[in-house]
């Protein structure tokens, strides 16, 4: 009778690994969300991984957001760095399952979020549609697209609850220091203004741990006005700075209507 070889002993450094990997490809995630995953591709036990996420925690390599994003679970910039640097470390074999099985369960955690699409007034020849993604009191994401293209609103409805989870991993692991350079916009602005190759944007901060920025992201089809809710102020004012960039608003605004265009 064959015998089956003794699994490999894990360190815990390199669980610890394990779960920053998780937690980035996965975005932004609670506990509750992180368990099930873990546990279908057999990575570690409950009681280790609740010790070692405190461990990461309490070490400033993961943090938790409030509000509405209460639990959900973020890479600091130290846990992010020590990700890059370090994630290798993790089996080439883990890293892929993880990844490969991130994408599916990120669609079945959208699913159980509310996406909301409508139509909004226009005026004629224009059609206005609002697309968001909420799981608390505030909304995640919302997109306001206004196009002359009926073909285009009617995707952008039709395909958006589909692809809400990709849009929002896109956003959320966003290079936020493309805009670091940039001169901080102050809070209150008008967002939907434009000026010499710069984009204005606005940041409105609802608690300690809710900020939203908003940007008028121009397309040749479309205008698109995104609202993300980040965790925390240096996240938010970082991603202010980015999108007040034009190429990066312009980037964005093609990576976006990617997803959404037929």
């Amino acid at each position: 009778m064959a015998l089956t070889p003794p699994k490999r002993r894990v360190s815990d450094a390199e669980n610890k690994l394990r779960l920053l990997f998780c937690i980035d490809a996965l975005g932004p995630v609670t506990p509750a969300q992180l368990w099930p995953f873990a546990a279908s591709l057999e990575l570690m036990e409950y009681i280790l991984m609740q010790q070692l996420l405190h461990e990461l925690i309490s070490g400033g390599d993961v943090e938790m957001g409030e509000g509405a994003l209460r639990e959900r679970l973020f890479l600091t910039r130290q846990g992010h760095n020590a990700f890059q640097l370090f994630n290798r470390r993790v089996m080439a074999s883990d890293r892929r399952q993880i990844r490969e099985a991130a994408a599916a369960y990120r669609v079945e955690l959208q699913r159980r979020a509310r996406a909301r699409m409508s139509y909004e007034m226009a005026q004629g020849g224009d059609y206005r549609v609002r697309l968001s993604l909420q799981e608390g009191e505030l909304p995640l994401l919302v997109l306001r697209l206004a196009t002359e293209s009926r073909e285009y609103a009617a995707s952008a409805i039709e395909r958006f609850e589909g692809v809400a989870a990709p849009i929002l991993r896109l956003l959320y692991s966003l290079e936020t220091s493309l805009g670091e350079a940039g001169e901080e916009v102050s809070e209150g602005e008008d967002a939907l203004a434009a000026d010499s190759g710069s984009i204005r944007t606005t940041l409105q901060s609802h608690s300690l741990h809710e900020h939203t920025v908003t940007a008028l992201l121009p397309h040749p089809r479309a205008t698109i006005t995104l609202s993300l809710l980040l965790p925390d102020g240096h996240t938010a004012q970082a991603y202010q700075r980015a999108f007040s960039q034009k190429a990066v608003a312009e980037e964005t605004a093609r990576q976006l209507m990617a997803l959404l265009s037929p």
